[in-house]
């Protein structure tokens, strides 16, 4: 059965407002070249400030995307579907910077978009 346009955007509204309960700053890479010429990533502006969710991985993204992050402080962040976000962009959520390393997308019905991301330490 297929789910209106009109009750999909409810649904993606009322996750929104019932389960996104922490501020979220994001901020995008730009690639750069330090002093010496060598290239690196830096995170000048703030692109967007939203609203997201924290939670661990469970054992399933835990297996799936260990390689990427299995020696890290990772958390699974959950924010408004359509929200622009990257590899390697930068979160900042109650004080902590989290570097994104996993998009999980596509969704059957996709009511929150997903990521996974790990602390910066």
């Amino acid at each position: 059965m297929a789910i209106s346009a009109q009750e999909l955007s409810q649904i993606q509204a009322d996750l929104v407002a019932q389960t996104l309960d922490k501020a979220c700053q994001m901020y995008a890479p730009v690639d750069s070249v330090d002093s010496m010429g060598s290239p690196i990533v830096t995170y000048p502006t703030l692109t967007q400030t939203t609203v997201c969710n924290m939670r661990q991985p469970n054992a399933g993204e835990l297996q799936n995307y260990g390689y990427a992050i299995e020696d890290k402080d990772a958390w699974t962040i959950h924010l408004p579907y359509g929200t622009t976000v990257g590899g390697q962009w930068q979160l900042v959520i109650e004080g902590q910077k989290l570097t994104v390393h996993i998009l999980l997308e596509p969704h059957s019905v996709p009511g929150l978009s997903a990521v996974i991301a790990a602390q910066i330490k």
